[in-house]
């Protein structure tokens, strides 16, 4: 005979839950309990269990903590062959020990003994309980679930033991005329009724290949579909680990949940048996739907940004203080699913020394220098942007690697007016010389008409114009308060890019009146640097910034603080002129339609 001692623990999941289908219970002879006059210290034999039957690959859980309420328990198993290597049978407690639910797997034909000891407090004192049962494994090819045994196979499987009248009754009581899936003859004697499954359930639990599924989570979604009489608290097992679409996560001491973790795409189910820790068990099987495996957010290839980063060696953005980079013109997720950023940036904290860290941008998908200061990060630099899908957590993350930056090359305004155009009088139109010191006052600085992107094109035209100057049209009659320009540029090194953007505030001279009411045009407003600088303003038309061919009908001059021009109140209604204002040598030149109603 070969024996071996069962293990007190083994790893594998019992997750929290609450009820379910009918659990595959094996053919099981359960005589009256005995006990025998306690002779210390010879153990107190109770027989609880005597015979059980299992259908080859099927598998029994037993509550042995309900079975004999007792504590430090133990099970050795004995073979009835000795020299086989083909054990008909193995036995180990699941996850916990100290849950006392005890898995035995049938895996070839043969018997084995189990002999379970513990110990049980009576009176004042421990005492040593014993119980062996027998476990025979019968042939089977279908499914374990679904097996049913034939009445003609009784007699020999009683002639493999000695029983008296009362346990072949037990024995016989223990066979369903069509199979053994709906009955477990194993008495707890605690009034205790198995947890059931109330209703089929009409969900799918959705997962991608590769992807963990918690448990917790296949614990939520299952909870209302199972009820139990006793109210008790369920858990679930994992019992069937060799469903080949699913691999079960190993368990982690520091977890109390292990995943699943789909292998192949497609609707599959999987088993779990459901207990409520005094006898119950019951087998459902959980529906999935798995998906393919997902693709991660990709970089755009037409990004200016990322095509900079990917093309050349050691490249560096330099990003002024109000330039906002937007993540999802770099990135975007071909499922169309959410994504969520984070920056990996570099701090400094001396005069020489850096640290790095992650700066999680949880639902923003837009930063500048300016945002992060508002949330109290102030990195250097930024080394990475990381890029993932919001629907799939656990899915590694796109990482494209930067150096962004700070710069104090600042040629645009956060924000600056441009009056719309006007049908019969003209185009209202901004040119910058970008190379100048109201740009990026660096004449090594080129930019084509590929590093302007405009946000607002059935508004404003944007083009390089005459080599180093930009030009910015308004269309007519255009209206918008929110339109933004991004322009990119380059320097005499090939791996320097740098960043700028700003707003162009479209408007009529209707929306900025002078405080009589009349239509107005806000000097002060295309040249916002210099708004509060009274002498550049006093001394505006006596230098000659100003070019129109009806100066006797334009008035000049500051109303609540702003510089502004409108008609005279002798100008004839229908009068209109194109105001040229060139402060800066045709560095930064406004061309301004304007109209008297």
């Amino acid at each position: 005979m070969g024996k071996t001692k069962g293990s007190r623990r083994r790893e594998k999941l019992i997750g929290t839950i609450a009820g379910v289908t009918a659990l595959a219970a094996p053919m099981i002879m359960v005589p009256v309990e005995v006990s025998y006059a306690k002779q210390d210290p010879v153990p107190t034999t109770v027989e609880k269990i005597q015979t059980i039957v299992i259908p080859k690959n099927g598998m029994k859980y037993i509550d042995l903590n309900a079975l004999y309420n007792a504590s430090y328990l133990e099970v050795d198993i004995t073979f009835e062959e000795e020299q086989s290597e083909d054990h008909p049978v193995s036995g180990a407690f699941t996850k916990n020990y100290y849950d006392g639910i005890y898995e035995i797997k049938a895996d070839h034909v043969g018997a084995a003994t189990f002999t379970v000891t513990g110990e049980r407090y009576e009176g004042e004192e421990y005492t040593t309980i014993t119980d062996s049962f027998k476990v025979i494994v019968v042939e089977n090819s279908e499914d374990p679930d679904d097996y049913k045994i034939d009445i003609s196979n009784v007699i020999p499987l009683m002639n493999q033991s000695t029983y008296t009248q009362d346990q072949v009754t037990d024995f016989l009581e223990n066979i369903s005329p069509t199979n053994i899936a709906s009955f477990d003859s194993i008495t707890y004697n605690n009034g205790n009724s198995a947890p059931q499954q109330i209703r089929p359930f009409d969900f799918k639990i959705k997962g991608v290949v590769g992807e963990s599924i918690r448990s917790v989570d296949i614990e939520n979604r299952i909870n209302s579909y199972l009820r139990d009489s006793n109210e008790d608290s369920l858990d679930f097992i994992y019992s069937e680990e060799n469903n080949p679409n699913f691999e079960i996560g190993n368990y982690c001491e520091c977890s109390e949940w292990e995943d699943i973790i789909p292998q192949e795409p497609g609707d599959f189910d999987l088993k779990v048996t459901i207990t409520d820790h005094r006898g119950g068990f019951t087998k459902v099987k959980i529906p999935f739907q798995v998906a393919a495996v997902n693709t991660p957010p990709q970089v755009k290839s037409n990004s200016v940004l990322a095509a900079h980063v990917q093309s050349s060696n050691n490249p560096v953005l330099f990003l002024s203080n109000d330039a906002m980079i937007d993540l999802n013109e770099i990135f975007y997720d071909t499922d169309e699913n959410l994504m969520h950023f984070e920056l990996y940036a570099e701090f400094q904290v001396s005069s020489s020394d850096f640290v790095s860290r992650a700066i999680d941008l949880n639902q923003a998908n837009v930063f500048s220098w300016k945002t992060l200061g508002y949330s109290n990060e102030y990195p250097a630099r930024i080394k990475e942007i990381r890029a993932n899908d919001i629907s799939h957590p656990n899915q590694p993350k796109t990482v494209l690697k930067v150096d962004i930056e700070r710069t104090d090359k600042d040629p645009f305004p956060e924000s600056i007016n441009l009056y719309q155009s006007i049908q019969g009088v003209g185009k209202s139109s901004f040119i910058l010389d970008y190379q100048s010191a109201r740009g990026f006052n660096d004449s090594s600085i080129t930019i084509s008409n590929s590093d302007l992107q405009n946000y607002a094109t059935g508004t404003v035209t944007a083009s390089v114009y005459q080599n180093h100057y930009l030009k910015f049209d308004a269309g007519y009659g255009a209206n918008d308060w929110t339109t933004k320009m991004k322009v990119y540029a380059h320097d005499s090194n090939p791996n320097h890019l740098y960043l700028d953007d700003f707003n162009f505030r479209l408007a009529s001279a209707q929306q900025t009146p002078n405080l009589a009411g009349n239509p107005a045009i806000q000097l002060s407003r295309l040249y916002p640097d210099n708004q509060y600088n009274y002498e550049f303003w006093n001394t505006f038309t006596e230098n000659e910034y100003v070019t129109m061919t009806t100066p006797e009908n334009i008035v000049f001059g500051f109303d609540s603080g702003s510089y502004i021009a409108t008609y005279s109140s002798s100008a004839v209604s229908g009068t209109s002129d194109i105001l040229r204002f060139d402060p800066f040598n045709g560095a930064s030149v406004f061309y301004v339609p304007f109209k008297k109603q």
